[in-house]
Formats: structure tokens, sequence, C-alpha cells
């Protein structure tokens, strides 16, 4: 679990926590987040996020503006933006701090947490 400013996020099941509530995004939208999260802080293209999710297919310039909308709508990111910054021309820069959860416990935490994890046989 990742925590992305106040939110928890939870890359492999994508889905975005703020207190109780989840919002559950879609495959495409929860993949543009990932790769923003992974170059945290840095300018990511739109020709990049266009190769990188969707392996390029030829699809409309439109798909990545809808993830980035979908994105702010889930992170209540309204302007000035503190999650998602759009470099006119350039791309996207992710801006919220990025921590990890699990790197934050101790070790003898973290073995725990993924024994808890593991369904009983």
């Amino acid at each position: 679990m990742l925590r992305l400013g106040t939110f928890q996020y939870d890359p492999l099941a994508g889905e975005l926590w703020l207190g109780g509530r989840c919002t559950r995004l879609e495959p495409r939208v929860a993949q543009v987040l990932n790769l923003l999260i992974e170059h945290q802080g840095q300018v990511v293209s739109r020709a990049a996020l266009l190769d990188a999710v969707w392996g390029g297919r030829a699809v409309v310039d439109e798909v990545i503006t809808r993830c980035i909308v979908q994105l702010r709508r889930a992170f209540e990111d309204r302007p000035p933006h503190r999650y998602i910054e759009t470099l006119h021309k350039r791309g996207y820069r992710f801006t919220a701090p990025v921590t990890d959860d699990q790197a934050r416990q101790t070790p003898a935490a973290a073995a725990d947490g993924l024994h808890a994890a593991r369904p009983a046989h």
C-alpha cells in the first residue's frame, strides 16, 4: 500500500482510499497513475504514457486527457493541482509525496503482515 499525500493507494488492485471511502480506478487509469508515481516529481510525456499504457496501439490522444480527468476527480484535485500537474506541451507530473507503508514497518511487522495476508489452508 502506498501513501499518496492524504490518500492510500493499492497499485495492484487499482484502489484509491481516503478514510473509509474507496475509489476503484479503471485498469488503464490505474496504469497511468502507476507510471506517474514511478516517475514522481518528473515530467512524463503524453507519448511515454501512450507507449507504456497502450503499447503503441493506435488510440486518440484524448484517452490520456480522460484518464487525467478521472484521476483528478478521484483525488478531488482542483486547481491549483496538488497531485497531478499539467506541463503545457510537455506532459504530466505527479507532485504529491509518495511513501510506501510497507517500507515504514519493521521487518518483523512486515513479515507478520505477509503471513496475515495469506489465506489459511
